[in-house]
């Protein structure tokens, strides 16, 4: 299965709503396949929240801890886009996707689905 950044924050953040249900996914079927630019969403929007509660130092290194986490604790497995033409119809199609969703979408097709609490992305990937 490949991961999209909201199963993928989720995993990370024990506040998140979708924690528990993240850990358990992960628990029962293990790390799952993460597109590079899920991850650059993932830390950019760690970045981000922290950036704006904590200021720019802080921020820079809570994202660097993110991806620590992410690679060493989860030991997510990074993997490229597969088929870009696929990623970019669906995303030319489907305007309620983000081009990072629209990835996951298209990848979903080679892994057996997404995981992910974005209920039209799952759907999406469940129809196509």
């Amino acid at each position: 299965m490949i991961a999209d950044t909201s199963y993928l924050l989720a995993l990370i953040n024990p506040d998140d709503t979708h924690h528990k249900a993240a850990r358990r996914r992960y628990e029962e079927e293990g790390a799952p396949e993460v597109q590079l630019p899920v991850l650059a969403e993932a830390l950019k929007v760690v970045n981000y929240t922290a950036r704006r509660r904590h200021g720019p130092e802080r921020a820079s290194r809570e994202e660097r801890i993110a991806l620590r986490t992410i690679m060493d604790t989860f030991r997510i497995h990074i993997v490229p886009v597969r088929d870009i033409d696929l990623v970019l119809s669906i995303y030319e199609k489907h305007p309620e996707l983000s081009l990072v969703d629209a990835c996951g979408v298209a990848d979903a097709r080679h892994t057996g689905g997404v995981y992910t609490f974005d209920r039209v992305q799952e759907r999406l990937a469940k129809r196509l």
